[in-house]
C-alpha cells in the first residue's frame, strides 16, 4: 500500500499541531482519502497520530469516541511513520517562510 500526504494545516483543534489528508493507494491504483489525521504532542514533547475519531455526543459527561477508519497495526504504523515525516517537513518550511516575512 502506498501512503501519500496530500495536504497539512494548522489547525486550532485543542492539543493538535496540525491536521492531515493522507491517500491510501493500494497495488491497483485503487484509494481511500483519510482526512482528518491529527498531529498531537504529549506533555513530554513528543508527537503522536492518534487515530482519527468522533465522539458520540449522546452523553455529554463520558463521550464515546467512534473510530473512523481501522487499519491493522501495521499499516497504521506506515501511516504514522509517513505522516510524522512529513509533518517534520512541513513544519521546517513555516519555519523558513516565517523569517522571510
Amino acid at each position: 500500500m502506498n501512503i501519500k500526504v496530500k495536504q497539512i494545516h494548522n489547525t486550532c483543534k485543542p492539543r493538535h499541531l496540525a491536521v492531515v489528508r493522507v491517500e491510501l493507494v493500494d497495488s491497483d491504483g485503487d484509494s481511500v482519502v483519510v482526512s482528518s489525521i491529527g498531529i498531537c504532542q504529549d506533555y513530554q514533547g513528543q508527537l503522536y497520530v492518534p487515530r482519527p475519531s468522533l465522539a458520540d455526543s449522546q452523553d455529554d459527561e463520558y463521550p464515546t469516541c467512534i473510530l473512523q477508519v481501522e487499519p491493522n497495526r501495521q499499516l497504521w504504523r506506515k501511516i504514522e511513520e509517513t505522516v510524522l515525516s512529513a509533518f517534520e517537513g512541513w513544519k521546517q518550511s513555516q519555519s523558513k517562510m516565517e523569517v522571510r516575512a
